[in-house]
């Protein structure tokens, strides 16, 4: 299936009302949102549908002002024999075949982004999430000028929090916007795959500004294997990825808030992405989104002499993918 030339636009959000619908224990067919969000997964999901598949895109890289730099292109592929297997190639990166099979060793800002922009097309959803753990919060936000019907998904008795992904759905149920601790992703031209409404074009801004727009070149089904000796691979899965402050620190330098910065009165978060190595050290440190150089360049200078506890995974030590966030606010120094 080929995909033409779509259009983007980049927003900023504004929030306005919340409610809270809490997801009792009942059958899936007496239960509304269940439902909804069941339906949501199984048409917007590609990966979880058991069905092998080739995702081509073509991409553009902005710089942390919002100009466009780099251009590239993605596959992602995912079969029951391989599992998930992506490649990127651009001026400034490559991954893929010809490349070590551990993706961190290239570990940058467009490889982080690139990944994003990949996974909001064919996998919006981080992880499913079982019914007994289910409740969706439902609320309106403002993305330019359209006011979006949303939800997140919490714990039975919590509420959403900043850090969580919200989802926002059109007439037709689609996801056509994901939002997040400081980002945007826009979904647009959705086309029907094999069940599943795929869109063909996302945009991935940070703060109002375009870091990646991504565009869908070509999706095609994969030839079906049926090997009953075959198990789908998801353990260990390719990549990790945790928040910063879920990891035990064992060390933290704070960061200094720069003297122009603050005559200058600029504030803002710094928000960056690195490898915790089986160390504990930080490798591939990279920043994905920035106020000001004055504030980057001293989130880097902190960050960099971070140490953690090793994360493990089944117990043994792990690489594992993280997002730090420096916030510069004038009440906090």
């Amino acid at each position: 299936m080929k995909f033409g030339p779509t259009s983007s636009i980049v927003t900023t959000i504004a929030f306005a009302f919340v409610s809270l619908i809490q997801v009792k224990s009942q059958q899936p067919s007496d239960d509304a949102a269940w439902q909804r969000y069941q339906h949501i997964l199984h048409t917007s999901t590609l990966e979880w549908s058991s069905e092998p598949f080739l995702l081509k895109a073509d991409y553009q890289l902005y710089d942390l002002d919002g100009h466009p730099v780099e251009k590239g292109t993605a596959e992602e592929s995912w079969t029951e024999a391989n599992g998930e297997q992506i490649r990127i190639q651009s001026p400034s990166l490559v991954i893929g075949d010809q490349t070590p099979a551990d993706e961190y060793a290239v570990h940058t800002r467009e490889s982080y982004l690139v990944h994003q922009a990949l996974y909001a097309l064919s996998n919006p959803f981080p992880s499913p999430t079982e019914q007994k753990d289910f409740a969706m919060e439902e609320f309106h936000q403002t993305l330019a000028h359209s006011d979006l019907s949303c939800f997140s998904l919490v714990q039975p008795g919590k509420t959403r929090t900043r850090e969580s992904h919200a989802y926002c759905t059109g007439e037709a149920n689609h996801i056509t916007t994901m939002t997040g601790p400081f980002f945007v992703i826009e979904r647009s031209d959705f086309r029907q795959v094999r069940g599943h409404q795929i869109p063909s074009h996302v945009i991935l801004s940070y703060e109002g500004k375009p870091a990646l727009s991504m565009q869908v070149t070509e999706l095609e089904p994969l030839p079906e294997v049926n090997d009953p000796n075959i198990t789908l691979k998801r353990s260990p899965p390719n990549r990790i990825l945790l928040d910063s402050d879920s990891m035990q620190f064992l060390n933290k330098t704070e960061p200094k808030y720069p003297v122009l910065a603050k005559m200058a009165n600029i504030s803002g978060s710094v928000v960056l992405t690195a490898i915790v190595t089986k160390q504990g050290t930080l490798e591939g440190l990279d920043v994905i989104a920035s106020p000001r150089s004055v504030l980057t360049k001293s989130a880097r200078n902190a960050v960099q002499k971070w140490t953690y506890q090793p994360f493990l995974f089944n117990g043994v030590p792990s690489d594992v993918e993280t997002v730090i966030i420096v916030n510069f606010t004038f009440s906090s120094h």
